[in-house]
């Protein structure tokens, strides 16, 4: 390797950079050592290395999860009518949410905490309803698989992120 060009160690790998007027530019799959050389530099240095690569998750795959956070959202909700009345969101259907005046939200709610065996048990009766009975939660109407994906992303909420 050249004086303009050096190799490090990052996290037990190996990184290579060509010095070049603007700085360090590392040299990978975006960047060949001859544009580097060249000052034809292409693309501004960016370390990722060892980053998460969220471009490997499919988030329309995920809609069902989100639908059932919105209906969870909506279900632990407070509305007002205009006498005064106070009445929980389950209680409202979705469609008529806006004829009420939002009191409370239950965006969130379940942030407040939750007993992890009564999420792997949430997580466990939706798998089994979907893997014998339908696809579709009875109650909610939207599909076991968002209850699943909501249980689990629940679980790791509170076993990674909030210890």
């Amino acid at each position: 390797m050249s004086n303009r060009k050096k190799q490090f160690k990052l996290n037990g790998n190996d990184l290579k950079i060509a010095m070049t007027r603007g700085g360090a530019v590392p040299l990978d799959k975006f960047q060949s050592e001859k544009k580097i050389e060249a000052g034809e530099v292409e693309q501004g240095m960016r370390f990722n290395h060892g980053k998460l690569e969220w471009d490997l998750v499919s988030f329309k795959s995920l809609e069902p999860l989100v639908k059932v956070l919105m209906y969870g959202a909506h279900k632990y909700s407070v509305f007002e009518d205009e006498a005064g009345n106070k009445f929980p969101g389950y209680k409202i259907p979705m469609s008529e949410a806006g004829n009420y005046k939002l009191v409370s939200s239950g965006a969130n709610n379940w942030k407040k905490g939750l007993p992890l065996n009564k999420i792997l048990e949430s997580l466990t009766r939706h798998l089994v309803e979907l893997k014998e009975v339908a696809d579709c939660d009875e109650e909610s109407k939207l599909q076991h698989i968002g209850h699943i994906l909501c249980n689990a992303m629940f679980y790791s909420y509170f076993v990674n992120v909030k210890k």
